[in-house]
């Protein structure tokens, strides 16, 4: 019976340790495919805020009109104060590498690179950059908007050496429809690499690689690598590309999907990816990689693994010579173990393992006990930044919507009113005019404002009924869609179709439905806007091949704050205001989406005809 029991005993042991070691490395492997998941997220929005960024310091340095006037009449005293301008830029603006103004020809007319003056020194020598790349690409625009350069390590003039890797923005200036001069401004990359590199070397590592069918030398190429050999292979001739770095079936997955996360063969490490369009074009990508190590992730289960035989042999050792007394002494601490084991593959990480063990038995539990606490930690340190990053964008969208609009506009648009009062009592009447003019267009425009904090879902709308061509203000809410050339509109809009209601409301729902259908397709993709009359009545078609949505989502879409955006995409205001505006028009809105498929909405206005016969 002694003989029995141990063996029994033995089993169970060998079988229960077993049965925790296969669900312990499931759960581990479930908990890394959620961690990849949310680490993936936090690395693209980053990357995505670091672009948005350079871009509003561009626009910002762009929007000076200076920089016009200079190239138009090439006025030395406004170079003096542009190179002063710049020059404080760079020591305000650590991104900053340089700035550059250029004319047309590709000459180099203002030049600050790190700090330093270049075009004010009078050993400033003439630079062109004709033959660039990049300014060749700027070249080809033919209306003022930003793109970026490839991001690569440049070379300087005066030396062999590459510079520290940066991206460059570039937008041209135009007067009258023709060229007169661009801006080129170069920002440092570095701040790519403190995004992604945070993770602990002995947990990670991350790296951006571009993908480009447009151009064979820089597909593959590591923009952004822990080890620094690996980087920009295409200007330093080396081999470390994404193909020669990982399998064909690893890299197949990485170019065929946006995201996702592939286990490697080698020692169970995680790779998460997404990927970024930097340039609004398919064919030219970054794909932002992070490697979870398994060995840290593992570490507790491969102790385990190593220790399992010393384990094994000792309780066998021990079950023959106490039988009896193991019997009774490990049923209960197996039991637990396995309980344990249950509640981790149910994904109850606060579950800790109780009871008074012995021996191997209290190191196994302590061990078991130490790695769920550790891995809970982790996800609940991952979630909260997560949270964090979800609050501070929507905190920001807030504020740029209250106080923009508000503060920015009304402040001075009240200081030109009261300055024009004064002016109309100094003045006489016949040279009061213009100054009434100028007054009566200033409180048009703080009317404008007022009227905009009026289109809360909570408010009441002040109406201007009149006369309105539905097909023009589908035509307005066109001209303002932010689009690219890999967007299709289909339009079949009957010209003939006059309703009864606000112009400025209803151009604002339907500009609002036209940037969901945008956002829902991008960055490529068919709308198709179809308007037809039948009897008295007028039908508004909106037609997406986007993603589509589900039941839930459909049914959700016009509640107040509800958004299946990322946060920083927007507050979920839009469509519930759109949904206000259309009922308060006597009107009806209707939804029919399917997942991956597209959405059709569908409005539906009586004629102005019938109304007036009310």
């Amino acid at each position: 019976m002694a003989i029995f029991i141990s063996i029994l005993v033995t089993f169970v042991l060998i079988f229960s340790t077993g049965i925790y070691f296969y669900q312990s490395k499931i759960i581990i492997k479930s908990e890394l495919n959620h961690q990849g998941k949310l680490i993936t997220n936090y690395n693209y929005e980053s990357i995505d805020n670091f672009l948005q960024e350079i871009e509003r310091i561009t626009h910002l340095i762009y929007n000076n009109k200076k920089i016009h006037n200079y190239l138009k009449n090439n006025n030395p005293k406004i170079k003096v104060q542009l190179e002063n301008l710049f020059l404080e830029n760079c020591k305000n603006i650590r991104l900053i590498q340089a700035i550059r103004i250029v004319d047309p020809t590709g000459n180099i007319k203002i030049f600050m690179r790190e700090c330093e003056n270049l075009s004010g020194s009078r050993n400033f020598k003439k630079i062109n950059l004709q033959n660039k790349d990049f300014f060749q690409k700027v070249q080809k625009l033919q209306k003022s908007e930003i793109i970026f350069s490839n991001f690569e390590r440049g070379k300087l003039p005066e030396t062999t050496e590459f510079c520290p890797a940066m991206i460059r923005t570039m937008i041209p200036y135009f007067d009258n429809n023709k060229k007169i001069g661009y801006l080129v401004v170069n920002f440092w990359g570095n701040k790519i690499g403190e995004v992604l590199d945070y993770l602990k070397e002995n947990k990670g590592y991350a790296f951006i690689a571009e993908l480009n069918a447009n151009n064979p030398d820089r597909d593959g190429i590591f923009l952004f690598h822990p080890n620094r050999y690996y980087e920009f292979a295409n200007q330093f001739n080396t081999k470390y590309l994404l193909d020669n770095i990982y399998t064909k079936e690893v890299v197949k997955t990485i170019k065929n999907n946006k995201s996702g996360i592939i286990e490697l063969k080698n020692k169970h490490n995680f790779l998460a990816f997404s990927t970024v369009y930097p340039y609004d074009n398919v064919n030219q990508r970054w794909k932002i990689c992070t490697v979870l190590k398994g060995s840290y992730f593992f570490k507790n289960i491969n102790a385990l693994r190593r220790n399992f035989l010393a384990v094994m042999l000792l309780g066998i050792f021990l079950s023959i010579l106490t039988a009896a007394y193991l019997s009774k002494k490990l049923l209960s601490p197996l039991n637990e173990i396995n309980k344990a084991a249950t509640e981790y593959s149910n994904g109850n990480l606060h579950y800790r393992i109780k009871g008074t063990f012995d021996n191997e038995l209290k190191s196994i539990a302590k061990t078991i006990n130490n790695m769920a606490e550790s891995l809970q930690k982790h996800i609940n340190e991952i979630e909260d930044n997560h949270k964090k990053i979800e609050i501070l964008n929507r905190l920001s969208s807030i504020g740029f919507l209250s106080a923009g609009i508000s503060h920015e506009l009304n402040t001075p648009l009240n200081s030109i009113i009261i300055t024009c009062k004064i002016l109309e009592k100094e003045l006489s009447k016949e040279n009061a005019g213009d100054v009434k003019t100028i007054k009566k267009e200033a409180m048009r425009c703080v009317e404008i404002i007022n009227s905009l904090k009026t289109l809360s879902p909570q408010t009441p709308h002040d109406f201007r009924k009149e006369k309105v061509n539905l097909k023009e203000v589908v035509m307005t809410a066109l001209k303002f869609l932010k689009t690219n050339d890999y967007m299709t509109f289909n339009l079949d809009l009957n010209e003939q179709s006059s309703i009864y209601g606000d112009k400025r409301l209803l151009q604002l729902a339907i500009s609002n439905i036209l940037m969901n259908a945008v956002d829902a397709v991008y960055p490529e993709g068919e709308i198709d806007i179809n308007l037809r009359k039948n009897e008295n009545k007028y039908t508004l078609e909106i037609i997406d091949n986007g993603k589509g949505m589900t039941n839930e989502e459909v049914e959700n879409i016009f509640t107040p704050f509800y958004t299946t955006k990322s946060p920083k995409s927007g507050l979920g205001i839009g469509l519930s205001l759109v949904y206000k505006i259309i009922k308060e028009h006597d009107a009806i809105i209707y939804v029919d989406s399917k997942k991956d498929i597209g959405t059709k909405i569908t409005l539906e206005f009586e004629s102005y005809d019938k109304n007036n016969t009310h």
